[in-house]
């Protein structure tokens, strides 16, 4: 294997970046007083100098024996672009990369680079990190595929007669390359611009990429020279059948003509659909399904696509699969921006899906939709199952905003983990996120924000386990019509570190008389305070007199101004701005009677009925330090707000850190209930890891120390008391998972009570 710098790799392309990703995530960042360049410091020389910020390769292409690579510069503290290195590492396996040896190491600038002499027909796994001065690299694993094989040509503008092994040669549609290539282990077909009606069959080891000018004159740009696969009524355009070598579409817009069924079917296949616009087909954009039987899989990677305005699902996945989905858009579809219908984990497996810098808007169902059946086959390993949305953008869609359903019983053999990080959910229909789940597993919500949901509640639990636990950390959660959090059914709720604004009701909502099954932990904010729930450390007060921002709902559009939803807490000033929650736009008023905002410059008509708003008496986001200030409650020990941690306003704009995630409870058996009295009682604590040692455990009885013994057993901690529990008390175990790192609000703890004479 040689590498070379190209100086003009005609038969390559770098791909576009997508530009929607990179605008909402900046304008959010900027809007809330976040600038990744330059932080909050005046001077560089004072900021600690931390690891670049990038997001991994923009595309990789192949040819023969040769791929190439492009990215977009990273960002950094100190090291200006021009002197950021790269590294690029491959590997021939999915996830199987050596990090301490990389295959090639750029000059200082670069955003492109060539690796040639490598072998036709294996496949590559592409991951690039970036280096700084101080010799810091990021951690990202974003991994693109490609196979290298020998390359044929296609344009539709072609003389006839080419037999497409020169750029010179072109053959004239896709479909007679892909007849040539018959035979062949594999191929890799560059096509010029133009519109193609070809109905294709794309076999294991095909690869097309598209967006090249006319002549092959330059290097590929989808945005530029647009390559179009128009469909045939009721028909698919392109069909992947079975195989185990990848298959690569990259660089082409399919156009349904809203008479074309489907854009891509592909069945139990290793496929890579990236800088793809799928649009206006009858039925889904794309759909990706597996066979039921033991070798049924679908993997691969979908980057830097849109799926907009189609009949069905933008994108419908069923089966078992291990599919990432990064810089990608699901807007306007006719039902669901993704939907994977049913999840079929494997025992012994993992299953996976993994969305990150998405965004899903306004579809006409639920946003993001996700069923997790039973696992499939025997064994005594269990079915590992993974869900990880991050840093994506759920606004606006006419259901939930997302819906989880874990729909296997209590006692099948899983293992599941379900992190949903650093996302913001706006204005959907019902609530932002709808957590169902029938078993336990690691389900939690962090660093989120949660805008505007008009359901009964921003965020609902729901489920038919008594040991499931969703844990909500360091949320905001704001403005919607009743409750911040719901929790119905029989499972467990925990939430620390979360700041409630200006929601219509109750803080947290839990139809449990003995508040055993929720938790409130150091939390605080302007509204209702919670009901059904443990308060621990968290306090909510009514900001009615107080001049800060708040948040309102659109309920009427007129004319020349709205007329808005507001609390009984919040306070509207006679002329103030109303600020998107996305930072973008600031548009001034002068209040009315009847909470009638009277708007300049015909702003009105720019506004969308249902959306939110950030009240103001400036035209600029207040900083998230200021916000939280002016919105939250002091801790208990009076050291700062109780919640949320951290500088930055929660949801994409956290995303230029890693998530904090610290050992936590999966489940824990038995679950807060009534417990009979007696001696010897014993909890067991299934935890999202192995502690480094026995955590020290307090156990108490209506407030009074009780003796008590811890012993772990792999990732489950048992815990004994060692004396009578008597009848009517109150027990409460708490413990702090992680001491040497964690604060108070990430101190974990439980209540239970104690049979009383004659209860059973």
């Amino acid at each position: 294997m040689s590498i070379v710098a190209p100086s003009h790799p005609a038969d390559l392309h770098p791909g576009p970046r997508s530009p929607i990703w990179s605008m909402t995530l900046g304008i959010l960042l900027m809007g809330w007083g976040f600038v990744p360049s330059l932080g909050a410091c005046s001077s560089l020389d004072d900021r600690i100098d931390n690891p670049p910020d990038f997001n991994g390769a923009r595309t990789v292409i192949a040819a023969n024996q040769q791929i190439h690579i492009s990215w977009d510069p990273a960002r950094d503290d100190h090291t200006p672009p021009e002197q950021m290195i790269y590294r690029i590492f491959l590997a021939s396996r999915s996830g199987k990369h050596d990090f301490d040896t990389p295959s090639a190491i750029t000059s200082a600038g670069a955003t492109t680079h060539t690796i040639v002499d490598l072998p036709d027909g294996e496949p590559q796994f592409v991951v690039v990190r970036a280096i700084d001065e101080q010799g810091q690299s990021d951690d990202n694993e974003y991994q693109w595929p490609a196979l290298p094989n020998p390359v044929l040509y296609v344009d539709d503008n072609a003389e006839p007669g080419g037999d497409g092994t020169s750029a010179e040669k072109p053959l004239q549609t896709i479909d007679q390359a892909i007849g040539e290539a018959i035979g062949l282990p594999g191929v890799n077909i560059h096509v010029a611009a133009g519109r193609y009606s070809e109905q294709l069959l794309l076999f294991e080891g095909m690869a097309i990429y598209g967006g090249f000018p006319p002549g092959f004159t330059g290097p590929s740009d989808p945005a530029i020279h647009l390559t179009i696969l128009s469909g045939k009524p009721q028909r698919d355009v392109l069909i992947i059948p079975p195989g185990q070598r990848l298959v690569v579409i990259d660089g082409f817009s399919f156009d349904g003509a809203n008479q074309a069924r489907r854009a891509i079917v592909a069945d139990d296949c290793l496929i890579r659909i990236s800088h793809c616009q799928i649009h206006s087909f009858r039925d889904k954009g794309i759909q990706i399904e597996t066979d039921r039987d033991e070798d049924g899989a679908s993997l691969g990677v979908i980057h830097h696509c849109t799926f907009r305005n189609n009949g069905g699902d933008g994108v419908r996945i069923e089966g078992f699969i291990d599919l990432a989905l990064r810089d990608c858009t699901l807007v306007e579809n006719g039902q669901s921006g993704i939907s994977v219908s049913p999840m079929l984990p494997r025992i012994g497996e993992k299953a996976r899906i993994e969305m990150e810098r998405c965004v899903i808007s306004r579809n006409h169902d639920v946003g993001l939709s996700i069923r997790i059946d039973a696992p499939l086959g025997g064994g005594e390993d269990p079915a590992r199952v993974r869900i990880g949305l991050r840093g994506i953008l759920v606004q606006g869609n006419h259901d939930h905003g997302a819906s989880i359903d874990v729909r296997y019983p209590e006692n099948a053999l899983v293992d599941l983990r379900i992190r949903i990080e650093q996302s913001s959910f706006l204005e959907n229909s019902l609530s932002g996120i709808h957590i169902d789940a029938d078993a336990p597993g690691d389900l939690s919500i962090s660093e989120c924000a949660f805008l505007g949901n008009r359901g009964e509640e921003s965020i609902l639990v729901t489920g038919d386990s008594t040991r499931a636990l969703t844990r909500i950390r360091s949320c905001l959660i704001a403005a919607g019509p009743r409750f911040g959090v719901r929790l119905m059914d029989i499972g467990l709720l925990d939430v620390s570190r979360c700041l409630f604004v200006d929601n219509g009701g109750p803080s947290i909502f839990a139809s449990d008389q003995q508040r055993l099954r929720a938790r409130m932990w150091a939390c605080s904010g302007i509204g209702a305070s919670p009901r059904g729930t443990r308060i621990e450390g968290a306090d909510l007060r009514n900001g009615a007199a107080e001049a800060r921002p708040g948040y309102v709902s659109v309920r009427e559009v007129l004319d020349d101004s709205v007329r808005i939803e507001i609390r009984d807490w919040t306070s509207l000033p006679a002329t103030g701005f109303l600020l998107d929650p996305l930072g973008d736009r600031a548009i001034s008023f002068e209040y009315r009677q009847g909470n009638r905002l009277l708007l300049t410059g015909g702003a009105a008509k720019s506004i969308q009925l249902g959306s939110v708003w950030l009240i103001s008496t400036t035209e600029k986001h207040p900083p998230w330090s200021e916000f939280i200030e002016k919105t939250s409650s002091p801790r208990d020990d009076g050291k700062g707000p109780a919640a949320p941690p951290g500088l930055d306003y929660p949801g994409i704009s956290r995303l230029h850190s890693a998530p904090h995630r610290p050992l936590d409870v999966i489940a824990v058996d038995p679950a807060p209930a009534i417990l009979p009295s007696g001696r010897d009682l014993q909890w067991r604590y299934t935890l999202t890891k192995r502690p480094t040692s026995v955590p020290e455990i307090l156990l108490t009885m209506d407030g009074k120390k009780m003796p008590v013994r811890a012993k772990l057993a792999g990732e489950v901690l048992e815990v004994t008391s060692l004396t009578d529990l008597a009848a009517g008390g109150r027990i409460r175990i708490e413990w702090n998972p992680e001491p040497e790192t964690s604060g108070d609000g990430d101190r974990i703890s439980h209540e239970w009570l104690i049979a009383g004479d004659g209860e059973g």
